[in-house]
């Protein structure tokens, strides 16, 4: 790929708006503590890693919901 074509790529890229998923984050804390959220994240990934930075060591499930 030549570099213009790899710049165009890029920017038709960034122009795109991302697509976020609904996920179901449920959450048991160390202490047994229970607590479920729902938000929109860029990724089932990005839920669990958000569930990690509330609550630190925890047990995390999350469903992605349908449309």
């Amino acid at each position: 790929m030549s570099a213009s074509t790899t710049a165009c790529a890029a920017a038709t890229a960034a122009a795109r708006p991302a697509r976020l998923v609904k996920c179901r984050v449920s959450v048991r804390t160390a202490t047994g503590e229970q607590h479920s959220y729902t938000a929109l994240f860029k990724s089932t990934c990005g839920a669990v890693m958000d569930a990690l930075d509330r609550f630190g060591f925890c047990k995390v499930s999350v469903e992605a919901m349908r449309e």
